[in-house]
């Protein structure tokens, strides 16, 4: 996205949007290559707290623009409760990831810290149900699934043994058949399901949006318009409504139509690769190590929240949250003991 600054129609754009992109993503990679697993859940859940507090604290205090007026949903200090529910999420995660590990592991002030952590988990599922985002009730719907399926495997791989290459070639490749099809089955069908549940799926308008965006990347399918570029050039909105240039909208509001729009399909082959290589070298880790399923199951939260929502951006924590669990963590020497002596802690 960086070197599409060559091509973009709009470079002074994309260049400020890459470089952003880049120094956000390289966070990712120092947060990955410098901390273990449970440093890297405990990172996560204390960055979120502080402006999920304040947010409840703003509802409490009855601060202006704290709760939307027209359906009563909270948005805390966050302005949108789109912005609100993914620090929600990402907290009540990490915080339940977090509680596991201390459950098995049982250190000094367990207890303690045990009650903390579903303290933390019940405000964070409370200020998530109150922003009334389904994008992100979703996502935690994946991350869920994904946690499960490699929970399942993990029981799976201690009693028969799978091989590294049945693990690759059979585990791997089902597990990418099937997110991709859970993914899609979600997004095109969402309509129905919210429709049963009683809500709109209006989105402010963002199926306009991608419609608008995929037609854009048609226009130029194979290196696209440039990272952020389409939204500011002109060119863009010739023989299309022209009234969303007169708008303060500058993103498809949908992660994936951004990288097809800006970087065409080799951006998006690029990005395609990426993830199913970082999922293949974490395939050893997966099993090993107590609560091992986050970096499979944040990564694809992330992706599921970001057909919704412009998450691969440079200055938000999801793109830094993306890139750590695609990368990994820093081995674990206490599980490496616990792997040996107590095959309890595998589950």
């Amino acid at each position: 996205m960086l070197f599409s600054t060559i091509w973009a129609t709009s470079s002074s754009n994309t260049v400020f949007e890459s470089v952003t992109l880049v120094l956000t993503g390289s966070v990712g990679l120092y947060v990955a290559r410098s901390f273990r697993l449970i440093e890297q859940l405990t990172l996560f859940f204390i960055a979120m707290q502080p402006g999920l507090v304040f947010s409840w604290f703003a509802v409490q205090q009855n601060w202006a623009g704290s709760v939307q007026p027209e359906d009563g949903s909270w948005v805390g200090i966050y302005f949108n409760r789109n912005s609100l529910a993914p620090p929600a999420a990402l907290g009540l995660l990490a915080a339940s990831a977090l509680l596991w590990v201390v459950l098995v592991r049982r250190p000094k002030w367990w207890i303690a810290f045990s009650l903390t952590l579903i303290a933390a988990t019940s405000l964070d599922s409370y200020l998530l149900l109150r922003s009334g985002s389904s994008t992100s009730l979703g996502a935690i719907g994946v991350f869920g699934l994904v946690w499960l399926f490699w929970t399942v495997i993990r029981w799976w791989q201690r009693r028969k043994n799978i091989s590294p290459k049945q693990m690759l070639r059979v585990v791997y490749t089902s597990f990418l058949f099937g997110t991709v099809i859970l993914t899609w089955v979600g997004f095109r069908f969402q309509g129905a399901l919210l429709d049963r549940l009683g809500r709109k799926i209006d989105f402010n308008g963002r199926e306009v949006l991608w419609r608008f965006s995929w037609s854009g990347f048609k226009n130029r399918p194979i290196i696209g318009w440039g990272w952020m570029s389409a939204w500011r050039t002109q060119e863009f909105f010739k023989e299309r409504d022209f009234w969303w240039a007169l708008t303060n909208n500058y993103w498809s509001h949908s992660a994936i139509m951004d990288v097809l729009l800006g970087g065409g399909i080799i951006g998006a082959t690029l990005l395609l690769v990426a993830i199913v290589w970082s999922g293949a070298r974490q395939l050893g880790s997966v099993g090993s190590e107590i609560s091992g399923q986050w970096a499979f199951a944040a990564t694809w939260f992330v992706i599921a929240a970001s057909t919704q929502e412009s998450f691969i951006i440079g200055n938000h924590f999801m793109w830094v949250l993306l890139i750590s669990s695609m990368i990994g963590y820093q081995p674990d020497q206490k599980d490496d003991s616990l792997n040996k002596t107590n095959s309890t802690a595998q589950v």
